[in-house]
């Protein structure tokens, strides 16, 4: 499928997305759920974040980083609060944190990359000071996601940290089981971003010839002026 017919599908994708979230919204809205009008109006925020984000910054995204992160954002948003699926299936939460956890660590290489404006400046930290800042971008990412977490269940009365044990807000908030809920999504952060870093701890040490290099090749390819290198390769 040319490349033009995938964009413009995940343009549709997002725009369907967001229609069903305002739909959900509207409804939780007529049932005078304040709070879960509120997450609708979140999880919209996010399906739209992330190209906004890009036209910030004027960074050109690759379509599968697009892809992925409606992906992302439709499983643990639109699906998770809106539908549930955290109170429907019990491994929802760990899924969710641990594949965000893996898709965190890679976005700290990029930003590595980005920001050091060198596409081998892994060769300048070495493999093992390298895997470590991607393991301390995700974990310092999931300490302040759960802060944010506690913060809005407190002050806006939702239920992100899991309080209470139903999507019934009206239910007492058990403060031992929010800490349960926080210790388990920081344990998932890390195996996560363990995963990744270790996989990026071995591809560097191999001389960066693996399944790591696509998503940076094409990154770099897309953005050739972040780069003092140009857009060559990554190794």
């Amino acid at each position: 499928m040319p490349k033009t017919d995938c964009a413009r599908i995940e343009v549709i994708a997002r725009w369907l997305l967001v229609l069903l979230s305002v739909w959900a919204g509207v409804n939780y809205y007529l049932q005078g759920n304040m709070v879960r009008v509120l997450s609708a109006v979140l999880t919209v925020v996010l399906f739209l974040l992330f190209p906004l984000l890009g036209k910030l910054f004027k960074i050109s995204l690759p379509l599968p980083f697009k892809v992925i992160w409606l992906l992302f954002i439709g499983a643990s948003m639109y699906l998770g609060e809106l539908h549930n699926f955290f109170y429907r299936f019990a491994w929802w939460d760990e899924l969710i944190h641990s594949g965000s956890a893996m898709l965190l660590t890679y976005a700290g290489l990029l930003l590595l990359y980005v920001l050091s404006r060198d596409q081998r400046i892994h060769l300048r930290l070495g493999p093992l000071l390298t895997a470590l800042a991607m393991i301390w971008f995700t974990m310092s990412l999931g300490a302040v996601w759960e802060l944010f977490e506690f913060g809005v269940d407190q002050l806006m009365g939702l239920n992100l940290l899991k309080g209470r044990a139903s999507a019934d807000l009206g239910g007492v908030y058990d403060f031992e089981r929010a800490l349960l809920n926080t210790m388990s999504d920081l344990a998932m952060d890390l195996i996560g971003s363990l995963i990744v870093a270790v996989a990026a701890f071995f591809h560097f040490r191999g001389g960066g010839k693996s399944f790591l290099d696509k998503p940076l090749e094409l990154f770099v390819k897309e953005n050739p002026s972040r780069f003092r290198h140009g857009s060559g390769s990554a190794d």
